[in-house]
């Protein structure tokens, strides 16, 4: 078995190199691919970016005859007709020697739209490439190392598990070439296609305005500036249809990024799948790899098994006919001798044999221990791995939440220093006020004392005053007693001066009454 499986090492190894120098070649096709859709792509660019001056020129120059310009543009349409990268740039050249001519009158071109857009373009072909080389990249390092591990792997089985290889490499090679190779050039269809897409859509719209232009152009009847009122609208007609022209190519290329990053997904999928494929192969590979062991090593204990009944079953036909002759007494001895070692070497074997398959089982244990120890350890590493990134968030809310607490805390420390601060206030403010209350109440004691005085005194005041107006009540009594006593007298008098009036001379007269009634008037003044 051993012979079979070092005899049959070169042609899998032959095989091998053999697959993976298609892959190489493969590859190197795409590349190139890659390579002549980013030349087309900046010929497109180079086209683009020209300026064109020959259909503006016969419009300014022949804006008075129209014969003119339907002649010059009828030789620049056959012209366009007969080559159309030349009427591409033609066209292209007469669109920006119109924007620079007529950047007076307000109408301009805006040129760098198909700049930016091929230049998102290129950039997509890079990405492309750069993942093309990290595909290329993975799928060698997976193949190298496959490779490795198929040389370790024959170099200690025997030829069944060369077999298994071989089939898992020619299964799963032209699998990865295959799924490269079809993704790639469907992506490169897919440019090719949108590039003749475009240029269709160009060159019908520039024929379009051109056609409009020429038909505007034949009705001009009117005066130089009517003439050139319409040619402004020509252009700006060629202007709106260009600007239409861009927004389509911008929306091209937008669903042409989308595209590629949907592939591009899709071809890191795929290649996620193709690694857990990989992996699910080496585990059952390692798994028929143990199982053909534990065959091969019974196989191996039966045939022991099978020798030894068989060795010992001649060994007895081999004593029956040496018994059956007439022997000597030496021969029988040399004859035990050699059945006694026979016997010894066949215990060696045998003890050998068991030690061979402890040390068997013991390998298949530990291999097996291993397994599960590797798996247990990779469970446990993503494990720790999750509860680090989970420690790592905890960790930054738990300080995000002790930097809110400090705040919190020095906020109300502040907060505790200005109550403090005000109960010192409010303190001090309500000894002032106790302060003044007692001098307040101080004064109102003595305000009411001294009001006490006043009333006291205002009472004794007005016992007096109301004795006084007693006294004065019987004065007035006797005042109205004695004025009623006094206008009885003066009626009288009068009665008596009216009856004396002959007799008595005037002076007289006055000397009486003023001697009678003065002390009257003075004593109701006193009174």
């Amino acid at each position: 078995m051993s012979s079979s499986s070092k005899r049959q090492l070169p042609n899998t190894n032959f095989e091998s190199t053999d697959k993976i120098r298609h892959l190489n070649t493969a590859l190197i096709n795409t590349e190139n691919n890659l390579r002549h859709a980013q030349q087309n792509f900046e010929l497109l660019k180079q086209i683009q970016q020209p300026t064109s001056t020959s259909l503006l020129d016969t419009f300014r120059n022949n804006g008075n005859t129209s014969d003119g310009l339907l002649s010059t543009f009828d030789s620049n349409y056959d012209q366009e007709q007969t080559t159309t990268g030349s009427r591409r740039t033609t066209t292209t050249t007469s669109s920006s020697n119109h924007q620079r001519n007529n950047s007076s009158k307000g109408v301009r071109f805006n040129d760098d739209v198909i700049g930016r857009s091929l230049h998102t373009l290129n950039n997509e072909l890079q990405s492309l490439s750069t993942e093309h080389g990290r595909l290329k990249h993975e799928i060698s390092k997976t193949t190298s190392s496959k490779h490795e591990q198929q040389k370790e792997s024959l170099n200690l089985n025997d030829s069944d598990d060369a077999d298994v290889n071989d089939s898992f490499l020619s299964k799963q090679d032209p699998l990865v070439e295959e799924i490269v190779q079809s993704r790639i050039d469907r992506r490169l269809q897919e440019i090719e296609r949108e590039i003749k897409r475009d240029k269709d859509q160009q060159q019908q719209g520039d024929i379009r305005v051109l056609l409009n232009e020429l038909q505007s152009q034949r009705n001009l009847t009117t005066p130089i500036h009517n003439e050139e009122d319409k040619i402004l609208q020509a252009r700006l007609l060629l202007a709106e249809s260009n600007k239409q022209m861009y927004e389509s190519q911008l929306q091209n290329t937008k669903r042409q990024l989308e595209e590629s990053e949907v592939n591009k997904n899709l071809l890191a999928q795929q290649v996620a799948q193709l690694k857990d494929q990989l992996m699910r192969n080496d585990l059952e590979r390692d798994k028929q790899q143990r199982d053909e062991e534990l065959s091969l090593t019974v196989n191996r204990r039966r045939r022991a098994e099978q020798d030894r009944h068989q060795l010992e079953h001649d060994y007895l036909i081999q004593q029956q006919m040496m018994l059956s002759k007439p022997t000597t007494l030496n021969e029988m001895v040399a004859f035990k001798k050699e059945l006694e070692k026979s016997e010894r070497q066949r215990e060696q074997l045998s003890d050998h044999l068991e030690v061979l398959v402890k040390k068997c089982d013991d390998k298949e244990r530990l291999i097996a221990k291993t397994l599960l120890e590797l798996k247990e350890i990779t469970e446990n590493c993503d494990t720790y791995e999750r509860q680090n990134a989970k420690l790592q968030r905890d960790l930054t809310l738990s300080l995000e939440k002790l930097e809110e607490m400090t705040q919190e805390a020095e906020r109300y420390a502040q907060e505790a220093l200005n109550s403090q601060k005000q109960l010192a206030d409010s303190e001090q403010q309500r000894e002032e006020l106790k302060i003044q209350a007692q001098e307040t109440i101080k004064q109102w004691k003595a305000k009411v004392k001294k009001l006490e005085k006043d009333v006291d005194r205002h009472k004794f005041g007005s016992t007096q005053m109301l004795e006084r107006n007693e006294q004065l009540v019987k004065d007035t009594e006797n005042v109205k007693t004695q004025n009623i006593t006094l206008r009885e007298q003066f009626t009288r008098l009068e009665i008596e001066l009216n009856d004396a009036n002959v007799c008595i001379p005037f002076s007289n007269r006055i000397d009486d009454y003023c001697a009678l009634f003065l002390p009257i008037i003075y004593r109701l003044r006193m009174n």
